[in-house]
């Protein structure tokens, strides 16, 4: 027998005036999704242990198997390894949220959710603003600024300190 985890991330939602109180997910045309629900198995489960936030880095990797408590160490490693980014032991990986700010509020977590060319011309203006290597130019130095995809982006401090 075979098996498919089907992990509806985000697919909860808020219910929306503008889809007569459904969230997205309710009003969304989906029969694959619908069929599948019908005739497979469902179940709910609770992925957050007790006193760890929920996001779907936690919730994901409990789902998966592995104790968070014990393995998450926060979302950067998580995007360093899907860029493929190879990471030594002393490293330090920090991930770098491009947000918009008016009026001293952040109004938005994900810069509007931005393209990844608009996120990757940031974060090279980032990096020079702050005396950096332009992204990319794999200059030898301790700290670099790295973009991802779309508003996620990584610091990496190779200084091993």
């Amino acid at each position: 027998m075979k098996y498919a985890i089907v992990i509806a991330d985000g697919a909860a939602d808020f219910a929306l005036d503008d889809l007569g109180g459904q969230t997205p997910f309710e009003a969304a045309h989906k029969p694959a999704t619908d069929r599948i629900s019908i005739e497979g198995y469902q179940g709910t489960v609770a992925t957050t242990p007790a006193g760890m936030a929920c996001g779907s880095d936690v919730c994901s990797m409990s789902l998966l198997g592995y104790d968070p408590r014990k393995y998450h160490s926060g979302r950067a490693p998580l995007e360093a390894e899907a860029l493929g980014l190879e990471l030594a032991e002393s490293d330090w990986v920090f991930r770098v949220n491009l947000v918009t700010i008016a009026d001293g509020r952040m109004l938005d977590h994900s810069a509007g959710h931005l393209s990844s060319e608009e996120g990757r011309a940031l974060i090279h203006d980032l990096a020079l603003t702050l005396d950096s290597p332009a992204p990319g130019t794999h200059a030898d130095t301790a700290v670099n600024l790295l973009p991802g995809v779309s508003y996620r982006n990584l610091l990496v401090d190779r200084s091993g300190s």
